[in-house]
């Protein structure tokens, strides 16, 4: 009777499974973080373009300052997953140029509608003023044809003292939004040229005020190269084969003598 041979590894060890490269992460995750990206932006910016122009504290002009902070923390999850050929200054400096994407793209979006889709009525009226926490303020213009539309008046002053005394009164409205502030105002009976907007989807403003075609081609040139550099980014990290944590994490291990 031959006895049954069994084999028992030697070493006393159970064999090593293959684990996942530190820093890498599925695709699927690179995915959702993509996504959420976009989502967040496009909630804020649908937030800033449709202001509750019954509250004091809204106004038009830039993200909100939460959203802002979401995308960019994801941002950076994102810019750790770019390529391992993309060097490590260069994730930092596509998250710079992300910060000045998102607070340029609500300024953007407003300048090119207003001089697209809206349309220019002269001998508009001011008739109501009201004076918001930010120092803009919300304008009821009565039309030629006697309707009333509420909306604001957005000018912004270049006075350099005003400007100092106006960021150092209101730190995170100057520094979170695309129009910084300060503004001026403009007196009840006063007569001028504003935008309306056929569709209804956007408040009114007064014409030729931070919003001309001057602004709206510096806009474009500036913050539609920005967004190219945030979408070539989500690719990146979405195409690679090896992430830039991975590098990193090699040459750490390399530093402290751990074998990789």
């Amino acid at each position: 009777m031959t006895e049954k041979s069994t084999w028992l590894p030697t070493s006393g060890t159970a064999p090593e499974r293959s684990e996942r490269p530190r820093g890498s992460l599925r695709f699927r995750y690179r995915l959702a973080l993509v996504i959420a990206f976009h989502l967040v932006v496009a909630a804020g910016v649908w937030w800033a373009l449709n202001p509750d122009l019954d509250s004091r504290s809204a106004a038009p002009g830039g993200l909100p300052v939460f959203p802002e902070i979401i995308a960019g923390l994801i941002f950076i999850a994102v810019s750790l997953n770019v390529s391992s050929r993309v060097p490590l200054w260069g994730a930092v400096a596509a998250f710079i140029v992300c910060v000045g994407a998102l607070l340029g793209l609500v300024p953007a979006v407003e300048s090119v509608y207003a001089n697209t889709a809206m349309t220019r009525v002269e001998g508009a009226t001011v008739v109501k003023t009201v004076e918001q926490d930010i120092g803009m303020q919300q304008v009821d213009y009565r039309l030629p044809d006697g309707k009333i539309t509420r909306g604001y008046y957005i000018e912004e002053s270049r006075s350099w003292s005003r400007i100092r005394s106006y960021r150092r009164a209101h730190p995170s409205w100057s520094w979170t939004s695309g129009m910084r502030g300060p503004f001026l105002s403009v007196p009840r009976g006063a007569t001028l040229a504003v935008l309306v907007d056929p569709a209804g989807h956007a408040y009114a403003r007064n014409a030729d005020a931070n919003g001309n075609h001057t602004t709206e081609l510096i806009y474009l040139g500036t913050v539609g190269p920005a967004w190219l550099v945030v979408e070539a980014t989500m690719a990146s990290a979405l195409l690679r084969r090896r992430s830039l944590a991975q590098k990193l994490g090699r040459e750490a291990d390399a530093e402290a003598g751990i074998p990789s």
